[in-house]
């Protein structure tokens, strides 16, 4: 159920890797001494926070209905069962996801 979404972010032209680039989007903005790195999500276990993003994630896919369902090729109450299911796999194995960050410095001079 996740190729999905990534073709469709794909096919209209939003590379959801991008964020990835974040460090060296500041750099070539002028930022010095930059740190990257990335934490990492708990999706539905663990704390309250990895409950609200569980809870995010499916209101995401709900969202996505519209385009996700006719290329899965269910209905309405399918997708939402599916959407469940996904949901509770990512919970059941304790599942997570890293989202990147990064700082720096402006020059003193901008």
């Amino acid at each position: 159920m996740f190729d999905h979404p990534l073709a469709e972010t794909k096919s209209r032209g939003i590379d959801v890797s991008y964020a990835w680039q974040i460090g060296n989007l500041l750099k070539a903005h002028g930022m010095s001494d930059v740190i990257e790195d990335y934490v990492s999500f708990p999706i539905g276990w663990g704390e309250t926070i990895a409950e609200f993003h569980a809870y995010k994630i499916f209101l995401l896919y709900l969202a996505m209905e519209p385009t996700l369902a006719p290329a899965l090729g269910v209905k309405h109450d399918e997708y939402v069962r599916l959407t469940e299911m996904f949901i509770d796999g990512l919970t059941e194995n304790r599942s997570w996801f890293k989202a990147p960050y990064a700082y720096g410095r402006k020059p003193l001079n901008y």
